[in-house]
């Protein structure tokens, strides 16, 4: 049986690029036929003809094979492995994938290593589902660290919408559509930040204080918790 190694950490915590050096080494150093695998739906990274590409923050960018939410990898694997013998398979933007994928990349360990790439919670803080099994079921779980705006640790992935925080919306929406933005942060930035939005909602005046005790009235179920 070989590796499930999952990777995982907030958004700009350098994912992407430690899977590209990782590849690099397995290609370069080691001698080895990597297939990197995306998910169609994530496409801000093109190349010059329009095709799906992984890239990382600092410019650093490899060709790969995009794929649906219907697609079988374990079937993908088996067609790339017939024409060309597949040592390593990687996978970016893990979070995409369905629950059903994510439990084909770890049945493809029993013939291949797999290194999965993603974030490991969503906008609202919860997990997404595909990174929950991952993380359940990895041999290997390596988390990647990156700091807050004030030098704390980044714990949360929060969504801006016209620069404010919110809690609502789809689960996956692509940054740059509808003037939204993606930003890691410490928990208590995010509770500053969800402080800032309630000002503008309701151009009324909270406080940490005041906002703890309109939690304790809560049954905890608020999407905006």
């Amino acid at each position: 049986m070989k590796k499930l190694v999952f990777t995982y950490g907030v958004m700009g915590s350098t994912k992407t690029t430690s899977m590209l050096v990782r590849k690099y080494d397995f290609e370069n150093r080691e001698k080895k036929t990597v297939l990197l695998l995306k998910p169609e739906c994530d496409t801000r990274d093109l190349d010059d003809e329009g095709n799906i590409i992984a890239r990382s923050r600092i410019g650093a960018s490899s060709k790969c094979t995009a794929f649906s939410e219907n697609d079988n990898l374990i079937k993908m694997f088996l067609d790339e492995d017939a024409k060309n013998k597949i040592d390593i398979l990687m996978v970016d933007e893990c979070q995409f994938i369905t629950n059903a994928q994510a439990k084909q990349l770890r049945k493809l360990t029993e013939i291949v290593p797999v290194y999965a790439y993603g974030l490991l919670t969503n906008f609202r803080q919860e997990f997404f589902k595909s990174s929950e099994y991952l993380f359940a079921v990895a041999d290997e779980k390596i988390e990647l660290f990156t700091p807050c705006k004030c030098g704390e640790k980044a714990t949360v992935n929060t969504r801006r919408i016209n620069g404010f925080v919110t809690t609502e919306g789809e689960e996956v929406v692509i940054e740059g559509k509808d003037n939204i933005i993606y930003e890691s942060m410490c928990y208590s930035c995010l509770n500053n930040e969800l402080i800032k939005t309630k000002i503008n909602k309701n151009q009324k005046v909270y406080s940490l204080k005041n906002n703890l005790k309109e939690f304790s009235q809560s049954n905890f179920d608020d999407e905006n918790f």
